[in-house]
């Protein structure tokens, strides 16, 4: 089994952070461009 350091979980946790702003600004914006 892959065992991951605490290190390593840290900056996988810190990733999908990262990508759930991207997803929210993205979805945003979408939605910034739909109203025009």
């Amino acid at each position: 089994m892959f065992f991951l350091g605490k290190k390593e979980l840290s900056i996988i946790e810190l990733f999908k952070e990262h990508l759930f702003l991207v997803d929210h600004t993205m979805e945003a914006l979408y939605k910034l461009l739909n109203a025009i």
